[in-house]
């Protein structure tokens, strides 16, 4: 591929990855393919033609995002303290999506876990989150007793390759959480 050639594809590879307004396979910018080739792209190369040729590429937007997560439930009353291990969508918005459809489900502050759990049929409860070495963020969701219950929430990110966990949001109510990182809700 020539300089001008390679120069071309970076700037077609930049617009796709700004315009990621396409949820469809085979649109793109400039005729690209798929915007937002996840991580589970086998054998796929640019073509030099404007697209991907051989091999397949599945989009991200397709597939759930390989973003593993802890989720540390305190203060429930049929649990004092429960760790579920979920293994995509764990970025804020994905948490935040999960979060909503457990409140959809049963909007009580004290049956939150159980929404939770039966929102959640891949959630693999695990004895303490130092067992998933390979989460990317943790969440601590408390049910904090006062005379009116609530929920609030806690965000850690860690780095990858890093050991410690860095603050990413909180402490804040749960429909907080919800409003700041899925500000359209979710629909019916």
């Amino acid at each position: 591929m020539s300089i001008r050639g390679w120069s071309m594809w970076r700037m077609r590879m930049r617009l796709a990855m700004v315009s990621r307004r396409s949820s469809k396979v085979g649109e793109g910018v400039g005729g690209m393919g798929p915007i937002w080739p996840s991580r589970h792209i086998s054998s796929a190369r640019y073509s030099g033609e404007g697209g991907y040729a051989g091999g397949t590429c599945r989009c991200s937007c397709l597939n759930p995002l390989a973003t593993r997560a802890v989720y540390t439930f305190t203060g429930f009353p049929e649990t004092p303290v429960r760790h579920l291990y979920l293994h995509h969508d764990g970025y804020p918005t994905g948490a935040a999506w999960r979060f909503a459809e457990a409140l959809r489900e049963a909007p009580e502050p004290d049956s939150f876990l159980l929404a939770f759990l039966s929102t959640q049929p891949n959630a693999e409860p695990i004895q303490s989150p130092e067992q998933a070495a390979d989460a990317e963020y943790r969440y601590l969701v408390q049910l904090v007793p006062d005379a009116a219950p609530h929920l609030q929430v806690q965000c850690w990110r860690r780095i990858p390759g890093g050991d410690s966990w860095n603050p990413r949001c909180g402490p804040m109510s749960l429909a907080t959480f919800i409003r700041r990182f899925l500000p359209g809700g979710i629909s019916d």
